[in-house]
């Protein structure tokens, strides 16, 4: 029960947290089979959030002994919350004899057709990239086809989990569900062929999750990644027509610089070394001037009247949805800055404390409104109309900050004419110069 109400809750504060969201291939997903979703891991929580919250199935979670707990806490995060606990060798190497347990709970859930959610790098770090993946996803899937003489039909689903920050508020997530891999076409009833069984399907399954991910392979590139994002990602939407909507399209764009940089980062690293060296002047010259990539793409000399207008007749329900909205606001921030966790938990745990915080607030709030006044139909409605003024209030909120950047801009351009032609002129020749890598790239592909 405790599983299925927070499944919808978790639905509505993804809704506030991300600014974008996209779920594809859920077609993908097997009927009538024992599944095992496979995914990376950037996010520590938020990952499994994400995934239980978007895909239909009931799905049970492998997660880390220490972070499932003993006593009422585990007894929740078992048998409320679907957590089966798995004890790595190197944060509980005294508690590693209980996998057996472990084992045994997932042959038998995929014996009575379940789902289980496994992450197979074993961490959680927020990078683009793929971990070499444990065996023990393989493992699982194997033992329980033994078991049940080969009869199961387990099919594994993997699923990319795809940020452009799980940690920022206001982000975006595409969640990627890529084609299904039937385990039995990968092992054999030779238990002398185990062990190449077991590398054969742990290889096919990190193929299949490359395929509906980011992999860019070393720091350099992926800061490289992420600043041509920044810069030549929103010209080449332009030129092919991709909407703020689009995120699949998008997606695919991202791949094919992702493959570009690698390309060129074997066969031209001296070109790509200088053209990173030359965006990193030019955010450097941004940075410097206070401004953002942005605000040179598209310089306006004058405020937009429509954009006043808008900020004027919206700022009611702005002012009605930041009032509603302040309390629990304030005591998760509160929260969240007394709490310590390493960078992979930051953005799960501030979409936690949101999710409780405000949960809890509107849930009392409609309480104390039903029997204090008069108007209990106002406690049925408190909830809705606080979350979308709320929801209103955070738009309202991000293009306040965007005619700042705007402002900022327009008093360059009053106060040094000459530094802002500088830096659209530098933007000019980075985007010539990324054209130029994408003709060649192109053409390397054609041949």
């Amino acid at each position: 029960m405790l599983y299925f109400i927070l499944k919808y809750l978790s639905r509505l504060t993804i809704g506030i947290y991300f600014r974008r969201k996209s779920v594809i291939g859920k077609e993908n997903i097997p009927q009538n089979v024992p599944v095992i979703f496979i995914a990376n891991h950037p996010s520590a929580f938020m990952d499994p959030m994400l995934i239980a919250t978007y895909v239909q199935q009931s799905i049970y979670f492998l997660a880390a002994g220490e972070y499932v707990g003993t006593g009422i806490r585990g007894w929740i995060f078992r048998k409320m919350l679907h957590m089966i606990p798995v004890y790595r060798p190197s944060t509980r190497p005294d508690d590693v004899h209980k996998n057996k347990q472990m084992f045994e709970h997932c042959y038998k859930h995929l014996s009575a057709g379940g789902h289980l959610m496994v992450f197979p790098e074993g961490v959680s770090v927020t990078q683009r990239k793929i971990l070499p993946f444990k065996t023990g996803v393989a493992r699982i899937a194997r033992g329980a086809e033994i078991k049940n003489n080969f009869k199961l039909n387990i099919h594994f689903v993997p699923v990319g989990l795809n940020y452009s920050d799980p940690h920022q508020f206001r982000s975006d997530v595409f969640i990627n569900i890529g084609k299904p891999i039937r385990v039995i076409d990968f092992i054999s009833q030779d238990e002398k062929n185990e062990a190449h069984d077991i590398d054969q399907l742990t290889t096919k399954a990190e193929q299949a999750l490359y395929e509906t991910t980011l992999h860019v392979e070393n720091e350099d590139d992926d800061k490289l990644l992420t600043q041509l994002d920044a810069i030549y990602t929103r010209d080449l939407k332009d030129e092919l027509g991709i909407q703020f909507t689009e995120q699949v399209r998008e997606f695919n764009v991202q791949k094919e610089m992702v493959n570009a940089i690698r390309y060129f980062r074997e066969h031209n690293p001296v070109g790509l070394n200088n053209l990173a060296k030359k965006v990193d002047e030019y955010l450097n010259s941004l940075k410097a001037h206070g401004l953002s990539d942005e605000d040179i793409h598209d310089i306006q000399f004058s405020q937009s009247f429509r954009r006043i207008g808008i900020f004027i007749f919206g700022f009611p329900i702005f002012f009605v949805g930041a009032i509603l909205n302040a309390f629990p606001w304030f005591l998760t921030q509160f929260i969240l800055k007394r709490l310590r966790f390493k960078d992979s938990f930051q953005g799960s745990v501030a979409m936690g404390a949101g999710l409780i915080v405000f949960t809890l607030y509107y849930l009392i709030s409609s309480i104390v409104l039903f029997f204090a006044t008069p108007l209990s139909w106002w406690a049925l409605i408190f909830p809705v109309v606080s979350y979308l003024f709320g929801v209103y209030a955070q738009i309202y909120r991000a293009a306040i900050n965007y005619s700042v950047h705007r402002k900022r801009l327009r008093k360059l351009l009053k106060a040094d004419q000459p530094a802002a032609e500088k830096l659209a002129e530098q933007r000019e020749l980075l985007i010539l110069q990324c054209e130029e890598f994408r003709a060649v790239y192109e053409r390397s592909q054609h041949n």
